[in-house]
Parts: structure tokens; sequence; C-alpha cells
């Protein structure tokens, strides 16, 4: 025998299937060669060209040659191993472990690989690309594309390992997710169990993000709310769903979430109440408040400003029937529960004569601010000025109202204050207030002049009224000045500091272009010696 051949066929290693001699090791290189170089540089190049004729985009080119190369490749080794004489069967059906008397084979791994890689593919060149331009014409916005098809791709990745495992085996798939992770309550916790909760939550997520929160948006937006109003109903509603959906996580655990929800509490008029009690009270009286807030009121104020009621009337209307839904909201959750009302107002009774010294202040204002909106002697809008401080009406609250300054400082005076204490509302009937400037001249003017002139000057400023007409009063005869007041008549409160002094600026002009004075106090002081004075008091009392 040839010594070189001798060489060759010596025996190098066994595997499950044949023995592995160095002529079988060069003969399966030359064969996986043959199919490299076959792929790289005669398939690989008529796939892209075919790929680029039938109008498949670049980059989806280059992953299907790839993919075609890979397959070649794996095609070549079927080949070598066929060649050299592998039992190939018998290869793949190699135990590699047991894993709690399950056999995993390499048949197994390789199916495994291989429908992880499908699904991979599937995902992201079929179902992302035609969900993306479903959610596209759904008209989704793109950051929000962005996340649902990521959500989707990993969705579609998990459930490649579970199709992958059932191909592997479904024997160890069972016993992998059966195993007790940790006990607790007396409740295991599987990982199947933990998969399926977190799918759960994942879902219910997807869903509120995506489809309910979208369409209640697209709701509010139909109704006239305005997008700070929408943006925080949306994610309050959001917020809601994913914590239900957290409780049907957990309840997917198998943990026993029923007996800790409905566990009593106290029991009172009757009733048991429970932990669900509360939750379902706090439910109902926030979506009382939000339909109240966000929904009825942007409804009822589109319909009123179309009628056309006044801002500060409407802004009035919308406060009562904001509280009066709410305390609706509020009956309706308290016998939702169960809970008698004659209970309960017995209690608040009981409670009311406790805390009443200690809350009196604000149960004050609270009754005050519905006084106020039923006179409807402070509304927003109104100038009003209040121990010494002027400003407009920007919020009319249940508990306190809020003034703004025309220096812009936003004071909150409580309801009880406007009741109790004396104000000034230039706005409550006629938005049209009378301002007086004041002023001065030097005895020996002509006051018929004085008048004149003033008049003129409220007639040639566009923002004093032609009615009422100015009018001008000689006051007085001061100690150092004649004494006129110009009255005048102008259409907005908010104007009154402005108006009077562009008055002020004209009388100061025109009278020294008239040459007319405006004195300043002043006194004559006479200084004599003590002897004159001791001398005419001497002759006073000679006198008498």
């Amino acid at each position: 025998m040839n010594p070189l051949f001798g060489l060759l066929t010596v025996e190098i290693f066994k595997i499950p299937g044949g023995e592995i001699t160095l002529l079988k090791l060069i003969i399966f290189s030359l064969i996986i060669t043959a199919f490299y170089l076959f792929s790289r540089y005669i398939s690989g190049p008529l796939v892209e060209k075919f790929l680029e004729k039938i109008g498949i985009e670049e980059e989806d080119q280059n992953l299907l040659s790839k993919a075609v190369k890979v397959s070649l490749m794996l095609v070549g080794i079927a080949v070598g191993v066929f060649v050299i004489g592998i039992q190939i069967l018998v290869f793949l059906n190699t135990v590699i472990f047991t894993f709690k008397t399950v056999e995993v084979k390499i048949l197994d791994v390789i199916f495994l690989i291989v429908t992880l890689i499908a699904v991979y593919l599937v995902s992201s060149h079929i179902v992302t690309p035609l969900l993306s331009k479903i959610l596209e014409k759904m008209k989704i916005k793109k950051e929000n594309r962005k996340t649902l098809l990521k959500s989707v791709h990993y969705l579609i990745i998990l459930g490649g390992f579970y199709l992958g495992f059932r191909f592997f085996s479904a024997k160890l798939l069972t016993a992998a997710l059966s195993i007790t992770l940790v006990v607790f309550t007396g409740v295991k916790i599987t990982p199947f169990k933990i998969i399926m909760s977190i799918l759960t939550v994942v879902i219910i997520y997807l869903v509120s993000k995506y489809l309910i929160t979208t369409t209640l948006d697209k709701i509010l937006k139909w109704v006239g709310t305005e997008e700070d109003d929408r943006n925080t109903l949306v994610n309050i509603f959001h917020a809601l769903i994913v914590t239900a959906g957290i409780f049907v996580g957990i309840n997917t655990l198998g943990l026993k979430i029923n007996a800790i929800l409905f566990a009593t509490i106290f029991k009172a008029g009757g009733a048991e109440i429970t932990v669900m009690n509360f939750i379902s009270l706090f439910i109902i009286i926030l979506i009382s408040y939000l339909i109240s807030k966000f929904v009825i009121r942007t409804a009822l104020n589109k319909i009123m400003k179309e009628g056309g009621i006044k801002e500060k009337n409407r802004e009035t209307a919308l406060n009562v029937i904001h509280y009066f839904i709410l305390g609706m909201g509020i009956y309706i959750a308290v016998n939702t529960i169960g809970f008698q009302l004659t209970s309960l107002l017995a209690v608040a009774g009981v409670t009311g004569i406790i805390l009443g010294f200690g809350l009196q202040p604000l149960i004050s204002n609270l009754v005050s601010g519905f006084l106020l909106m039923g006179e409807r002697t402070v509304r927003i809008g109104d100038w009003v000025e209040f121990d010494g401080m002027y400003g407009v009406v920007v919020d009319t609250g249940i508990r306190a109202s809020t003034i703004r300054t025309i220096d812009n400082r936003h004071l909150l005076i409580p309801n009880r204050s406007f009741v109790d204490s004396p104000f000034t509302n230039y706005s409550h009937k006629d938005s049209k207030i009378r301002i007086s400037a004041s002023v001065g001249v030097a005895y020996g003017t002509d006051v018929e002049k004085v008048k004149d002139i003033l008049l003129n000057i409220a007639e040639d400023n566009k923002e004093v009224l032609e009615l009422p007409e100015p009018r001008v009063f000689f006051t007085e005869f001061g100690d150092s000045s004649l004494n006129f007041e110009l009255a005048c008549w102008i259409s907005d409160p908010k104007y009154r500091k402005r108006t009077l002094s562009k008055l002020n600026y004209k009388i100061n002009k025109r009278f020294s272009e008239e040459g007319i004075t405006i004195p300043f106090p002043q006194r004559d002081v006479n200084l004599r010696r003590k002897q004159e004075m001791t001398e005419e008091k001497v002759e006073e009392e000679e006198n008498l």
C-alpha cells in the first residue's frame, strides 16, 4: 500500500455515524470551498441582479442574497457529509444532553435555530413593513409607530422561541416552563406564569397606548377639548387601563388577589367595606370629575359660546354644573359600594360637629364661593378693587378667587372676604367708569379759560367717551390755588391709570403753553426783633 494513501486513511477521531480520516476531511473541505466559491461569485451576483430587476430594495436585496449564500453553504455541508460517508441521521439524532429525562439532540438544536431565523426574517421583512403601512394610513404618529413596531417585532420573536421549542422538544419546553422558581402565599410561581403575566400586561399596555387612547384623543379633539386637557385626560385613562392590566397580570400568576381586594376593612351602615369598595369609590369619583371637567365642560362651553353668552357668564355656569356633577358622582359612588346614605349623613353630622370648629374658615370660604357663583357679584374678567389692590379676576374657585394686578401679580383672595368686606367691582353692571384729574392754578387765573382748556384736553383723548360728556368742576379756593376737577368717562376700568396719566401729561403741557401757573403750597414768615415785640405788647395792655 502507498504510504501516502495509508496516511490519508488513518482514523483521526470518531463521531456518531462514522469515522473521520484525513482524506475525508480534505474531501469535505474541498466540497465546502467549491460551494462557497459558487455562492460568492456565481449564484450571489445572479440572485442580486434578479432581485434588482423585480424591484426589491437594496437593503432587502443584501439580506436575501446572504440568505441564499447561507442556504448553499448548508447544502454544501450536507453534500460533503454524504460524500465522506457519514450517516447523517445517526449524527443528527445524537443526544447532546438530558434535562429532566428529556433527551436533547443535535437535530432539535438545528430545528430551533432555523425556526428562530425564519421567524426573525418574517417579522423584519414581511410583518413589520406591512404593519408600518397600515399604521401610517391610520395616521399614527411616527414615534408611536416605531414603538409599536418594535413591540410587535419582539412579541413575534418571543413566539418564535415558543415555536422553536415546540419543534425542538415539547417535553423539554413543558419541563422548563413548569420549574418552580419561588413560592409566594402558597402559590408556585413558574416561568410559564411569569411569561404569560408579562405578555398580558404588555398587550394591555399596547392596546391602551395605540388603540384606546388614540381613539379617545380623536374624540376629545372632535368635541373641541384643548390640547393640554386632552393630554391630561388621555394620560389618566391610559394609567387606569395599565393599572387594570397589572391586576390582570398578577391574577395570571395565580396569586390570590381577590382575597386581598375583597377583604373586609370595617362595617358601616349595614355594609361591609372592602379594599375593592375604596378602589371603586375612587374610580367613580375620578371618572365623574374627568367627564365633568374635560368632556361636559368643553361641550357646554362650545354650545354657550356659539349661543353668544359672554365668557364670564359662561365660566360661572360651568363651575356650578361641574360641582353639581361631581356631587352626583360622589353620591353614586357611595351608593355603589353599598353604603347607606342615611348612615353617611349621620356619620357626616357627627364628623361635622367634631371638625366644624377647625374647618370653619374653609367651610365659610366654600359657602361663600357658591354664593358668589349664584349671585354673580364676582366673575372672571371683572375689574375689582379690594383693600387697596386693583386688578382683574382671572379665576373664581370654590374656595378662593384669583386677581391679577396691573403689575402681573396674582393675588389669592378667600371668597369669604368678598362676602364679608366691601369691595369695588368696576365691571359688575356696566364696564364704563368715571375718572377724575385734579389740578390747581394760581390765584388771578382766568377760570373760564382753565375750564375750556380742560374740556379740550378731554375731547382730544381717544379713550375718553363722548357720552356722558366730560365736565369740569371748580371745587374749592385752596390755601395756595384755585382747585379744579376734570371728570370724564372711559369704556373699560383697565385703562383707568393709563388714561389718567395721559390727561395729566396733557394738562401740564397745555398750562405751560398758555402761561398758566400751577402753584405749590407756600407760607410767608416775618421775623422781627424782640424789643419791637415787647413794645407792641405794652401798648396793647395800656389800651386795655
